[in-house]
């Protein structure tokens, strides 16, 4: 199963700050094969911090024809450690070799807050003392395994970055344990049930 992505939304998306996820184009710019070799030259450095490194790519869809097949040739044989997530809101002006080579996401207003934010609310869950209703009831709010992967995935990133402020065995061992139900869920494992065991022993490890 291909580990791109495209993304399909007509919002801006926010990406957690890390020197494991390179952003490119924002400014919404036309793409052409310079940009590729660009990315071409980043993608062969391992990352820094993570497992995988993040290559964004926003507005895919103001990539020229030439530069979609030159990236088509990085999306057919990536590192092992880079994840590309392509970003666009015309999803008909990216060529279908393109689109074959991805896993294509429709990202709709309130899903994109779920899966790009994680709110200091929903932090907080993990940092302060939940109720075991409590996490029944964040469990019960991720129903679709790719909502429920991108949620734990930006979780974790979420906290390794308040770990890289202030350092802590704490946020170490949640992160541990994310990325083990994380691993899980990608092995096709009941959504509901994951994430209530994952949050189960994130409060058992306090």
């Amino acid at each position: 199963m291909s580990n791109s992505e495209l993304w399909v939304s007509a919002e801006e998306q926010n990406f957690p700050v890390s020197p494991d996820v390179r952003e490119f184009n924002q400014e919404g710019t036309s793409f052409k094969i310079a940009h590729v070799r660009k990315i071409s030259q980043e993608i062969l450095f391992a990352p820094i911090k993570e497992k995988q490194k993040k290559i964004i790519v926003h507005h895919f869809e103001k990539a020229t024809v030439p530069a979609q097949n030159a990236f088509l040739k990085m999306l057919e044989e990536p590192p092992v450690y880079v994840q590309f997530i392509l970003l666009t809101d015309n999803l008909q002006n990216v060529l279908p070799t393109v689109q074959s080579r991805c896993v294509i996401k429709h990202i709709n207003q309130q899903n994109s807050k779920l899966v790009n934010r994680c709110p200091d609310s929903l932090i907080n869950r993990f940092t302060d003392q939940p109720s075991y209703s409590d996490l029944i009831d964040l469990a019960g709010q991720y129903k679709e395994r790719g909502e429920a992967i991108a949620f734990l995935e930006n979780l974790i990133f979420t906290l390794h970055a308040q770990n890289a402020k202030q350092p802590g065995a704490k946020v170490t061992k949640q992160v541990q344990i994310l990325d083990r139900y994380l691993k899980y869920l990608k092995q096709n494992t009941n959504v509901l049930l994951t994430l209530e065991e994952c949050f189960f022993a994130i409060m058992s490890s306090k």
